[in-house]
Order: structure tokens, then sequence, then C-alpha cells
């Protein structure tokens, strides 16, 4: 145990996992959600269905005591340290912290059941895995239904697992369209690349590139192209760094097949199969 993470080594396999499994039991049991309490019901498979109503309150609409804030920010807390699996669900739910209503609260439930079903799911690190970091982004476009903000979603793997991960509204710009929003998630990504190249550099190991992986092939070439696409101009500059990150080298953008890129499960809620399949893809696994 250390500052609540729990960590299983097995020297023989060469594998360290991480998780936190007491306090999702005692995130369980504050919601009365335990056997013991006469509350529980049957785990739930994912962390938020495709077709979850998660509706926006009318502007005079009165505001609900509901204990949302409260569980956001506990669900929050794993999501940031050892659960991905749950990020993005707990991003699209914490928009309407300030304004509950019973949607958000019977969403909020629908995570917890989930963590129920998955208490030991943590992240596993193996050292049969080839040790260089490797990149998924992508983007919801005009997600957000207040706003048609876009959601940015990106993680980064070493040794089998996930490293860093964000579910994110692009609060700089409206996107106006999926090529537009997929750059600026890949913007977002390269951002946290250069930092884990920083922090490879600090910890002693040799000079290394990091690819990321996209599936906007759109993107790609906007990316690659010595001129500026016009219809990317009008963004921010400063999203267009990654040019220059890019002709040096430490960061490379290649494009993957939709089906296989993880950051999918960090923009929408997915359906079962497709949501275990990317989590298993990132290391988020049981206990073993």
């Amino acid at each position: 145990m250390f500052v609540g993470y729990e960590i299983t080594r097995d020297r023989t396999k060469g594998t360290i996992h991480i998780c936190q499994s007491h306090y999702i039991k005692q995130l369980l049991k504050s919601a009365n959600l335990t056997a013991q309490t006469g509350s529980f019901c049957y785990p739930y498979p994912i962390p938020m269905d495709p077709n979850t109503p998660l509706p926006y309150p009318h502007k005079d609409a009165p505001v609900n005591i509901l204990p949302l804030a409260a569980i956001v920010g506990s669900l929050n807390y794993l999501a940031v340290c050892t659960r991905p699996d749950i990020a993005q669900a707990v991003n699209r739910l914490a928009r309407h912290s300030s304004k509950p209503m019973a949607e958000h609260m019977a969403a909020a439930t629908g995570i917890l059941r989930y963590l129920a079903g998955t208490p030991t799911h943590g992240i596993l690190y193996t050292s049969s895995r080839a040790p260089s970091m490797t990149g998924f982004t992508d983007s919801d476009h005009a997600s957000c239904q207040l706003t048609r903000k876009s959601t940015t979603g990106y993680v980064f793997l070493n040794q089998g697992g996930a490293i860093q991960w964000q579910s994110k509204l692009q609060q700089s710009s409206t996107a106006l369209s999926s090529t537009e929003a997929e750059y600026v998630a890949a913007s977002q990504a390269a951002q946290e690349a250069l930092w884990l190249l920083k922090l490879k550099h600090n910890a002693g190991e040799p000079p290394s590139s990091i690819t990321i992986e996209g599936d906007n092939q759109a993107c790609l070439n906007a990316w690659n192209q010595d001129k500026l696409s016009t219809r990317l101009r009008h963004l921010e500059t400063r999203y267009f760094f990654l040019k220059e990150e890019a002709k040096k080298g430490g960061i490379v953008l290649s494009w993957i097949l939709t089906a296989a890129n993880a950051a999918d499960m960090f923009t929408k809620p997915l359906p079962r199969i497709k949501f275990q399949q990317f989590r298993t893809a990132i290391g988020c696994v049981a206990k073993p």
C-alpha cells in the first residue's frame, strides 16, 4: 500500500499492477451500494451506456439538492489515478455537477455499479513489452449538446499499460469540422508527449521519439503538409507548434484504424464489446 495505491509486484512474471480496490469499496459503502446495506444491485458491464440521457436543465429550472458533485469528485480521483476506463464517463457527468437532475444521479449510480463489478481492476505493466512509449489520440466532434464543443481524448502507454490519459472538452475553440477537432486533439496530445520526452530524458534514458496514433487521414495530411491548409488557417497559432516538433523528429503522427484506436474510449461512451477491447488494450485489467 502506498498513498492509497495497492501495488502488486510479481518478479517471476515481471509485472506490476496498481489499483485502488479498498477505496472503491469505501466509496460503494458510502453510497449504500454494498451487499451489507441491502441496496446492492447487479454490476453494470460498462461505466456508461451510449444511449444514457444527460440533459441540460432549463435556464430557470430550480437547483436540486443532490450529492452529484461529491460523487463526481470521488470518481474523478479514481479516473485520474488508476481507472482510465471511467475517465470519459466521469468527464461527461462532471459537466452537470452545478445543476444535477435525476438522470445525472442515475448515471452516477451506473458508474458506481460498474466499479462494483470491477473493484480490483487497475493498470498492469509488464517487462515483456517493448519499453517504447506510444500514444493514441481521438476526438468526438461537437459532442457537447450545450456548447457544441468537441471532446479531446488521448492515452499514452508504456510497458503495456496506460501512464497518461485525458478526456476533456476543447475549451479554446469550437471546431467547425471533424478534421479541425482531430487536429486540436492531436496538438493537445503532442504537448503531453513533449512532457513525457523530457521526463524520459531526466530519468537518464537515451533520446527517442513518441509515436501518436490517430484515425483521421485529413488531420494526418494537415500535419505533414509544409503549407498550412486553408481549412485550418483560422486556428490559433499555438496549435501549429506540432508541425515544428514533427520536423524535429521527437513526435511522429501515424494513422491507425478507428477499430484499433484506444483513444476512442476517452471521447464517447462505447458498446460493451468495443469498450472491453480498448480497456484491455490500455492495460486496465483485474489484479492477477
